[in-house]
């Protein structure tokens, strides 16, 4: 039985430099993904409580200075998901 006690299960990683052509349909596909099956821990053991679905898997992004409005959009998203982390700036 897949648990979380604190943070997430998983995280997902999307490098999004220069995406805005599909980064929406790429962002609701894993958003709809089920999450059910997952539960809470509680005293270090796990319980019949099911995880909010928020918390099982945080998605990151990993920006290297997109000019296609690429970080707008996964701004407007991550606004309306908590489980969303806020763009990475990689200096290459």
């Amino acid at each position: 039985m897949p648990t979380v006690e604190n943070g997430y299960i998983f995280s997902i990683i999307i490098a999004v430099y220069n995406s805005a052509p599909f980064l929406r349909e790429t962002l609701d596909s894993v958003i709809a993904q089920r999450t059910d099956g997952f539960y809470r821990y509680k005293n270090g053991s796990p319980t019949d409580e099911p995880c909010p679905r928020e918390r099982v898997f945080e998605i990151i992004a990993v920006d290297d200075g997109s000019t296609d409005g690429a970080a707008e959009i996964w701004d407007e998203y991550s606004e309306k998901y908590p489980n969303l982390r806020k763009t990475l700036k990689v200096v290459s």
